[in-house]
């Protein structure tokens, strides 16, 4: 059984967007660069979000 990573995701530069898709998480800037976080992989520990920055209402109305 391999360990899962406990994760901090950061939504402090101004245009990020954080969504979710079938099975991660991304993040996505305002150049439009992503990040991917399986679920599978990984613990989401903590989300920070700043103003300025938005998160999908798929995102916030699923259970992690």
């Amino acid at each position: 059984m391999t360990r899962k990573k406990d994760i901090k995701i950061n939504l402090d530069t101004y245009g990020n967007y954080l969504g979710m898709e079938k099975v991660a998480l991304f993040l996505r800037d305002k150049d439009g660069n992503e990040s991917k976080y399986p679920l599978c992989e990984d613990v989401i520990g903590e989300i920070v979000l700043n103003s300025g920055n938005m998160v999908s209402t798929g995102l916030l109305t699923s259970r992690l």
